[in-house]
């Protein structure tokens, strides 16, 4: 599975949240990027992501972010523009350094 444009489960549902871990995704749809008016929780751990977008800083009401048991190596500067932003787990990935 290495694209979602037709997967439901990429629209929050009526708490806010995205749950598509423990899939084999490998990247993630524009569609999840463009939901900062209600996206409050983003879960997609355990899967084979390599790399997060920077319009993951257009997620203004992201409250968790659970990327932990991917591929990632770093974590886009715009994870600052995410401001009420409470949780987030990278654990086991590939991470070296994380934004100021």
């Amino acid at each position: 599975m290495e694209d979602l444009d037709d997967e439901p489960s990429l629209h929050a549902d009526e708490n806010g949240l995205i749950n598509l871990s423990q899939g084999a995704w490998v990247r993630l749809d524009e569609v999840i990027w463009s939901q900062g008016d209600r996206l409050l929780t983003l879960i997609v751990e355990a899967n084979q992501l390599v790399e997060l977008p920077a319009a993951l800083g257009n997620l203004a009401l992201l409250r968790v972010l659970n990327v932990a048991h991917n591929k990632l190596t770093s974590i886009p500067d715009e994870i600052g523009q995410c401001a009420q932003l409470l949780e987030l787990n990278a654990q086991h990935n590939f991470i070296k350094a994380v934004p100021k």
